[in-house]
């Protein structure tokens, strides 16, 4: 299904029905299906919706890909779908997206749950332990290298720094990267870098926030997880010990658990 914003259409899935209604927010690369099973899990219960930010999946790929278009763009969701007040969960980039709605758009977000979102996106005096954007730029380097063969593949494996996870898992999410132009990838990851405001938007969140991050990797999860805690006013942290980045994919039931339990004190 689709909604329409300014004339981009902008795919979406529907399950469920239930309150609090539950918008899931993907990261970058990747499509609304990174949810599938979060879905079903949650849809007996939920009002359940997945959406493709504008240039990945079957959403349209016209206009900017700036954090400003995907805020609207998710808020245009929660009001044509008449969703609000929703719990939104973002993922990774989905995460700095959710928090900029429930920021600017007053009452459209009932409470957040950010999944490994690097807020901290550049090295400064308050995150000396961030990467500089020269180390980010190396790093991102890595990854623009033959997208198609080599490089989607190396960034589902960054997501991934714990043992036993399936391969089936990981070539599910390399096919989606796939799908995505590198050079999407890459442009909306520097902009990420050059964000300077997301410390303001992280202060002024006023809703319920459950934070949670992987300890594994190079995601700086624990570092990350802190640095958002302690700027989210009553925020309740929570650490996927030894996961990465994809630590709701790769840890599923221990995310059901985590999630259903904060949303019981809603």
């Amino acid at each position: 299904m689709f909604i329409s914003r300014d004339g981009v259409r902008l795919f979406y899935r529907e399950e469920g029905a239930g309150e609090p209604p539950i918008v899931f927010v993907h990261g970058g690369a990747v499509d609304h299906s990174t949810w599938d099973e979060h879905l079903a899990h949650f849809a007996p219960h939920h009002r359940v919706v997945a959406m493709d930010l504008r240039g990945h999946g079957q959403s349209d790929r016209n206009g900017p890909l700036t954090s400003d278009t995907f805020r609207d763009d998710l808020a245009a969701l929660i009001d044509q779908l008449r969703l609000a007040p929703a719990v939104v969960v973002g993922a990774s980039r989905g995460g700095g997206i959710a928090t900029r709605v429930a920021v600017d758009y007053p009452g459209r977000v009932k409470a957040l749950v950010l999944i490994d979102y690097g807020a901290a996106g550049r090295n400064s005096a308050e995150t000396p332990w961030a990467r500089t954007p020269e180390q980010t730029q190396a790093l991102l380097a890595t990854f623009a290298e033959d997208w198609q063969r080599v490089g989607a593949r190396r960034l589902v494996d960054s997501w991934f720094p714990d043992p036993g996870v399936p391969e089936a898992l990981k070539q599910r999410l390399t096919a989606l990267c796939r799908q995505t132009p590198g050079e999407t990838v890459l442009d909306i990851r520097r902009r990420d870098v050059e964000e300077t405001d997301r410390e303001g938007y992280l202060r002024r969140i006023d809703v319920p926030t459950l934070v949670l991050h992987g300890t594994g990797g190079r995601h700086l999860g624990r570092e990350q997880g802190a640095y958002i805690h302690s700027l989210v006013p009553h925020s309740r942290l929570y650490f996927f010990e030894g996961r990465g980045h994809g630590c709701f994919m790769s840890a599923p039931e221990e995310f059901w658990q985590v999630v259903e339990d904060f949303l019981s004190e809603l």
